[in-house]
């Protein structure tokens, strides 16, 4: 058993053993009591310790329910945060949060709500049950299949303790009739103290039934077509709500776009495409050039707009936002800012504010997009988003956004991993990593005819 001396709070999981059993890789969470802006604060693992401390853990399961108690206190009453999660079908992500008597989500039965994704006919015959578009072979994607709608998705407490807790999901999107259209697997990590969760979701397109797809050209083995996929939820909020959309830094004010929705017809939106610098660099380093960029979508740049108005915007992609982050809140200041990890990077990707700022939605593969998205078999996606829930106007939003993105990770100095010979090969001291790289650009004999990209690229801190 372990201990952490120099914080609040400690919890470990071992990640991986020795053959002797000892313990070769073990996960360590701490809560430390303050650590200054551009600094660092030393915490000490040992061994003889009584384990996690305290004693008690965030999430527990009660029947088809599990809670997650990121305070303590009693759910519902002032001072308390508590998240609940559908552990026994008909997934939603998240069914309810309610901060102190504030209930910022309500529980809903809804396939609005949870993993949406719009997609092929799942009556047509194949291959129009797996591609999108109006000619022969193909069929419109407009069928909504959602996590909501299957009755045997099972949740679970992955990890649990006094600093965080995990919760892991897996299931079908399924339409309104049941029928199937790929997996998902989703886990969302709540900590102590906090209101906000990070959930990486995974769509999977990996089925493999070895009597029957060995041949190919089935519905399991098929590239998937769809038109959108999202996380959906749903703040209970309602009058006139205030939203935020953080956009490129010479946009609007400071890169923020502020306004107001109203009633049910009223929306916002922003739309990250492709980033002309991250369009130029798989261009030029990759095999197949602009036939693989153009695979995601032929869109550039990126636009926010509330209904028809266009409140930023960026069409030869030279600027986009620095954090993919926007936020909503009614007059109280209740409401869910919600975000993308590093959003442009990993375009196309989209934050959705809808029904006059009653519905939320993440575009994880956007609705926006000129073009369907394909799913190759057998294939992962995974993406990682933000939602942080407050039921009084958080001080600065961007601040907390950029919280969850840069979150803050321990490392012992590179000399012990080396101790422990845990690596096939010792660590680099920086100095000399930094020389070798330095080097690698004077050998480049970067030119103003070479290519600018890789060790040539102007953006390139080692280029000088």
């Amino acid at each position: 058993t372990f201990t952490l001396g120099g914080a609040s709070a400690g919890q470990f999981r071992t990640l991986g053993t020795w053959p002797s059993g000892n313990v070769k890789w073990v996960k360590v969470c701490g809560i430390l009591p303050s650590v200054a802006a551009g600094s660092t604060a030393a915490v000490t693992l040992q061994s003889g310790g009584s384990g996690n401390f305290p004693t008690s853990n965030l999430a527990s399961l009660s029947g088809s329910t599990i809670t997650v108690n990121t305070t303590g206190g009693t759910c519902g009453q002032a001072g308390a945060t508590c998240f609940t999660v559908k552990a026994a079908g008909n997934f939603n992500v998240i069914d309810t949060v309610r901060i102190g008597a504030t209930t910022v989500v309500s529980s809903s039965t809804e396939a609005t709500r949870g993993l949406v994704m719009l997609g092929p006919d799942p009556t047509a015959a194949f291959p129009a049950n797996v591609t999108c578009g109006t000619g022969a072979g193909q069929s419109p994607c407009s069928t909504v299949y959602s996590s909501a709608n299957d009755s045997n998705s099972s949740c679970t407490i992955e990890e649990n303790g006094p600093v965080m807790a995990v919760v892991k999901c897996v299931g079908t999107h399924k339409d309104a009739s049941g029928n199937p259209y790929m997996q998902f697997t989703s886990r969302t990590y709540f900590y102590a103290g906090k209101s906000y969760v990070k959930t990486t979701v995974v769509l999977r397109n990996a089925n493999y039934v070895d009597s029957t797809d060995h041949v190919g050209n089935t519905f399991n083995t098929a590239f998937k077509g769809f038109q959108s996929y999202e996380l959906r939820i749903a703040p209970n909020i309602s009058g006139t709500l205030n939203y935020t959309i953080a956009a490129d830094s010479t946009a609007c004010s400071g890169g923020v776009c502020t306004g107001t929705l109203n009633g049910t017809s009223d929306t916002a939106y922003i739309y990250q495409a492709k980033p002309a610098d991250v369009m130029h660099q798989m261009q030029q380093q990759t095999d197949c050039g602009l036939s693989c960029v153009n695979d995601f979508t032929t869109d550039l740049g990126y636009v926010a707009k509330k209904n028809t108005t266009t409140l930023a915007t960026s069409t030869d992609g030279l600027k986009s936002p620095g954090a993919f982050y926007a936020d909503v809140a009614d007059s109280s200041g209740v409401g869910i800012m919600f975000g993308v990890y590093h959003g442009a990077p990993y375009w196309p990707k989209s934050l959705e504010l809808r029904s006059g700022g009653t519905a939320v939605g993440i575009g994880i593969w956007p609705s926006e997009n000129s073009q369907a998205t394909y799913m190759p078999w057998p294939e992962w996606n995974i993406t990682d988003v933000f939602m942080e829930f407050h039921a009084a106007n958080p001080s600065s939003v961007s601040s907390d956004f950029l919280k969850l993105q840069h979150f803050l990770v321990g490392r012992a100095d590179r000399s012990y991993y080396n101790s422990t010979n845990v690596f096939l090969f010792p660590m680099p001291a920086s100095t000399d990593e930094q020389s070798f790289y330095t080097s690698m650009v004077t050998k480049a004999s970067c030119s103003a005819g070479a290519l600018s990209g890789g060790l040539c690229a102007s953006t390139n801190p080692l280029a000088g």
